[in-house]
């Protein structure tokens, strides 16, 4: 394939070698994981403390509720329900300024008390805010009538 002459070509950046004789900068520890609560605006927003994220923690066992497995340094969320008026809305402050300030609907106590658990960050994928006992139930009973129908693996003799 041949090239258009008009096209400019990017200029080749040197590409910075790690020099061995300097130390290796320590990584950032996640804000999210085991061990480190997230940020107070992260928290506020939930309505909870990093005590009561702590303690939140310590309930479940430090596992993750939905695969089971332990929390280590693997990314971690706040997990709760997507009700109206949990979210900040923005709202105008002044006409002539344009400034916007976020005004919550619920307070704090109110958000709180929709937060489900600390979990994953992969396992959120899996809890959403369409998933309801009636359709969780509904996918175990499709599931386990598939299972049903499946040809068992046949044993080695």
């Amino acid at each position: 394939m041949k090239r258009d002459p008009l096209m400019r070509q990017r200029p080749k950046t040197a590409v910075a070698k790690p020099d061995p004789l300097m130390p290796a900068a320590p990584p950032k520890p996640r804000a999210s994981t085991m061990g480190h609560p997230p940020t107070r605006s992260t928290l506020s927003k939930y309505g909870m403390t990093a005590a009561e994220w702590l303690a939140m923690c310590d309930e479940c066992g430090n596992t993750c509720v939905v695969c089971g497995k332990p929390f280590e340094d693997r990314p971690l969320v706040i997990d709760h329900e997507h009700v109206k008026g949990f979210k900040a809305r923005k709202k105008k402050k002044a006409k002539k300024g344009g400034h916007t300030i976020k005004v919550r609907v619920m307070t704090a106590a109110d958000r709180r008390k929709h937060v489900r658990g600390i979990i994953h960050h992969f396992c959120n994928r899996f809890v959403r805010s369409w998933l309801t006992l009636d359709r969780a139930r509904a996918i175990v009973k499709y599931l386990e009538a598939h299972e049903g129908r499946r040809p068992k693996p046949e044993e080695p003799a």
